[in-house]
């Protein structure tokens, strides 16, 4: 169950889940991701192949999506979306 969400200045839709933390969303539908095979994850939403760090959550997989997404500041985006989903999440808010 999402808690809370947001997009990124370079238009990465984050996410916070109780149960995986913070995600990216794809950006074709802002949805979560399936393993559809061992190889292939798609879109929960259209079932369009997805990159792999949507199917991931945490630090390393953010800032993946951030960076693929062009974010000059890939680094620092992540630590402000990590800080204001996890703070919205805690007082118990959705953005």
């Amino acid at each position: 169950m999402i808690v809370a969400s947001l997009l990124t200045r370079c238009g990465v839709n984050a996410a916070y889940s109780q149960s995986c933390g913070v995600v990216s969303l794809t950006r074709c539908c802002a949805a979560s991701v399936n393993a559809e095979s061992l190889t292939e994850f798609v879109c929960k939403n259209c079932h369009k192949p997805a990159p792999s760090f949507h199917a991931t959550s945490g630090w390393d997989a953010f800032v993946e999506a951030v960076t693929a997404a062009g974010c000059p500041c890939p680094t620092e985006c992540a630590t402000h979306v990590f800080y204001t989903l996890e703070k919205t999440a805690e007082v118990g808010e959705l953005v």
